[in-house]
């Protein structure tokens, strides 16, 4: 029995959906230590370690040194639980800065040290935070990244040596449940209510860096040029700290008269392949994307999909590209246009084929192959 430690934060999907494939290996015994307070843990299967803390509760509400608090609360748990515990793996799932002066307790708590990027903590970081977390990768055995241009970056910011990285990526549940979906497109916009729509999905989330307002602009300058069904649909269910930008988006939406769908709750997995079924013109212009899995979605669940230059995915162009690519915002409403009109076939067989492997059941299979043999 080969035991893991998972270091991140317990509440998120993407870990979530990580442990499900995990345990369903009975070579693997998986525990959790979560440094983010938990909301839930009725869906925590695993052994599951909190963040224990130390201070007065008014303490983390004192801003500028609530990080403080919060690295002197992880590094004290992480001791407690190495006095009981040691991992043939552990595996951080998501760097933070808090984790940074716990890194000789992680490294003295297992056989083999792991950090898993999800992203966010590679492009969206300050040049303090880089410095920091290079102290961390130095002590790391593995770095997860099978996407060229992500291991290249990672490489630069980080200075890992190429003999670190191991190919192996996260999953799509969504994935899995397009591949056996049987329903149509018309079922799908039925199920929002958007039947008669030719139907413009603007983003994948509800945060700025999607670049919602830039998407409006360019809408604007088409608007009496785009089909006269069309709508512009609004995938803004996380994160949910950001009604206030939510509230001003659709303020701009009615301001101009733009027919448009926001869907701000919780969308189920089910839910999410229906959308993405609904979808026939997918905009995905976001400041920074690691691993393209709306993109994929998208592609599989056969919408058309534009993309920013920037956000370049070379697994998935190399039979060209499979979507219609804009070089700046200013360049949005022609490619739209274009794009509407253009009836090229831009999927490729093979390409198809590679976002497939993209699902829980393949790359979940690669996680459990991997931690099994290189480390049972």
């Amino acid at each position: 029995m080969v035991r893991v430690l998972i270091v991140g934060n317990a509440n998120d999907s993407h870990n979530k959906r990580f442990l499900r494939q995990l345990n369903k290996s009975d070579y693997l015994d998986i525990h959790i230590f979560s440094y983010v307070d938990m909301n839930d843990v009725a869906d925590i299967e695993n052994k599951l370690f909190v963040k224990r803390k130390i201070f007065p509760h008014s303490f983390y509400k004192i801003p500028k040194i609530s990080l403080l608090f919060e690295t002197i609360d992880i590094f004290f748990t992480l001791q407690s639980i190495k006095r009981q515990n040691y991992y043939d793996v552990i595996s951080i799932n998501y760097m933070w800065i808090c984790l940074v002066p716990s890194r000789n307790i992680l490294r003295k708590m297992c056989n083999k040290l792991m950090i898993t990027p999800f992203g966010s903590d590679v492009y969206r970081i300050s040049k303090y935070e880089q410095y920091q977390y290079c102290k961390v990768y130095k002590k790391a055995d593995y770095v997860v990244s099978s996407i060229e241009q992500f291991k290249r970056d990672l490489q630069k910011k980080f200075n890992i040596p190429i003999n670190k990285f191991v190919n192996l990526r996260f999953g799509s549940d969504i994935i899995d449940f397009i591949l056996t979906d049987n329903s149509t497109k018309e079922i799908a916009k039925q199920y929002f209510n958007i039947k008669d729509y030719y139907v413009i999905s603007c983003g994948y989330n509800g945060s700025v860096q999607q670049n919602h307002d830039k998407i409006i602009t360019e809408i604007l300058k088409i608007k009496n040029k785009l089909p006269y069904n069309y709508i512009l649909l609004f995938q803004m269910t996380y994160p949910k700290s950001n009604n206030i930008y939510i509230d001003k988006i659709e303020g701009t939406l009615k301001k101009y008269n733009i027919k448009y769908l926001i869907l701000s709750d919780y969308l189920s997995d089910i839910e999410v392949v229906k959308l993405r079924k609904a979808t026939d013109l997918f905009i995905h212009i976001q400041d920074t994307d690691a691993y393209s899995g709306s993109v994929q979605e998208y592609l599989l669940s056969g919408a058309k999909v534009i993309n920013a230059a920037w956000l370049n995915y070379p697994d998935l162009e190399i039979d060209g590209y499979p979507y219609y690519i804009v070089n700046k915002f200013e360049d949005l409403s022609d490619v739209i246009l274009f794009s509407i009109k253009d009836n090229s076939e831009l999927l490729t067989k093979r390409v198809k084929n590679i976002i497939k492997e993209k699902s829980w059941n393949y790359q979940g299979n690669k996680w459990v192959q991997f931690l099994t043999q290189k480390n049972g």
